[in-house]
């Protein structure tokens, strides 16, 4: 059966194959002239597509931006960034582990920049086990470009052409309750307890745990506020203030032990002072270690990768567990909160997350039991059918009557009596 042809955008040509099974694809210039070849098959297709385009329309920078004749790739994604963090989407560090997959295609020229080259590198990428960094990587030099074209600093964007990279999503790696017990017992008498309890039993993000300052406790309501971020990126820390998602910043209830955890801190902190602090991030403002909840043992900011060499990695080694990151506690609460019947909407606003993203990373959790959805609609079946019985039955009697008497002989009308006389 012939595929069915996909509309594209101007410039972007289309890929086919005819009824009788033979591949197409076809573009037109900028004259408007359509150019139709022939494939053996549909990668050949969409090879030959790209080189049709590239020969069509190859890139260059608009007159009036002649300064940037010479950019590169890398001064475009670094002008999309910047653009891009004026809006508050997306964390620097995000950016920063996504384009460590770009390489070299950073300083090509992008006037020089053709779809085969960008062909070319997603299968290198392929063929060293680049999976969903691969994806990310690509959208991020596919957004850069179509910036440059919206602001008329080139005419094309020559990932236009190429299908979005898939990946095959990893299964999340959760605990069984079993599992997190022994590691809630084993850190017990851990400082760095109340992290645990926060991850395990709240979901939050260890970044927001790291993050969080005494003024964010309201230790009278049990409840804590979630509004930024401690992350490090190349070694270096800082305080980001961007949403992960639009519902990042929430309001949660904490449990009563996690909280008393908490509280026994603050005690332990009385008379505390430091002189360090920490930037925070697209600013100039500074925040004092002093305000923190959670420090190391030298009083100073918690980072990622030590937590994770010195006390989450060889605890998990030492319960004989498989490795895996600090962010499966938070997969675990998450897991097992909808494995019990928490609604999605709820899920996701305690979590911090978009419906979108839960019903993707937890749908096997997520309650699939359906016979109580069936029951009530069974139920509201009969219902209906047994009133809808009773109407239909009430107005044949009703008919029947109306014909005549119980006798068989037909109502005797005022008509039928005058008739008779």
């Amino acid at each position: 059966m012939a595929k069915k042809r996909s509309k594209r955008d101007y410039g972007s040509g289309t890929v086919y194959q005819e009824a009788d099974g033979r591949w197409r694809y076809s573009a037109r210039t900028l004259e408007g002239q359509r150019i139709r070849r022939r494939a053996r098959n549909e990668q050949e297709a969409h090879e030959g597509l790209r080189d049709l385009l590239d020969e069509l329309y190859p890139i260059h920078y608009s007159d009036f931006e002649e300064s940037l004749s010479g950019a590169t790739v890398k001064i475009l994604i670094d002008r999309y960034i910047a653009d891009r963090s004026k809006l508050k989407k997306t964390s620097k560090d995000y950016y920063d582990r996504v384009r460590v997959h770009l390489g070299e295609l950073e300083e090509l020229s992008v006037h020089e920049l053709t779809s085969s080259m960008v062909s070319q590198w997603l299968e290198d990428l392929e063929e060293n086990g680049v999976n969903s960094q691969r994806r990310n990587a690509f959208d991020l030099l596919s957004r850069s470009l179509d910036h440059a074209v919206k602001k008329g600093e080139i005419d094309k964007n020559p990932c236009k052409v190429i299908p979005r990279p898939g990946y095959d999503r990893k299964k999340v790696k959760a605990f069984t309750t079993t599992q997190m017990e022994q590691i809630l017992n084993d850190a017990q008498n851990d400082d760095l307890f109340g992290v645990y309890l926060l991850a395990f039993l709240s979901g939050m993000r260890q970044s927001e745990i790291f993050g969080l300052l005494w003024k964010h406790i309201d230790f009278g309501a049990g409840k804590i506020l979630i509004e930024q971020g401690l992350v490090e990126t190349d070694g270096t820390i800082f305080i980001e203030t961007t949403p992960k998602t639009s519902n990042s910043y929430r309001l949660i209830d904490i449990p009563v032990e996690t909280m008393e955890v908490i509280r026994t801190i603050k005690e332990s902190r009385a008379g505390f002072e430091t002189d360090q602090t920490i930037q925070v991030a697209n600013g100039e403002r500074k925040l004092h270690a002093r305000d923190f909840v959670f420090l190391n043992q030298r009083g100073s900011f918690l980072r990622r990768s030590n937590f994770a060499n010195r006390n989450w990695k060889p605890r998990l080694r030492r319960l004989n567990l498989d490795e895996c990151g600090f962010h499966s506690a938070r997969h675990t609460a998450a897991s097992i909160a909808l494995s019990n019947g928490l609604p999605v909407t709820r899920a996701a606003a305690w979590l911090g997350d978009t419906v979108e993203v839960l019903m993707k990373t937890y749908a096997h959790w997520i309650d699939s039991d359906h016979s109580q959805a069936v029951h009530v609609m069974e139920t509201v079946r009969k219902k209906s059918a047994k009133s809808t019985g009773k109407k239909s039955q009430s107005k044949t009697s009703g008919q029947q009557r109306g014909s005549g008497e119980p006798n068989g002989e037909p109502k005797r009308t005022k008509a039928n009596r005058n008739g008779r006389k």
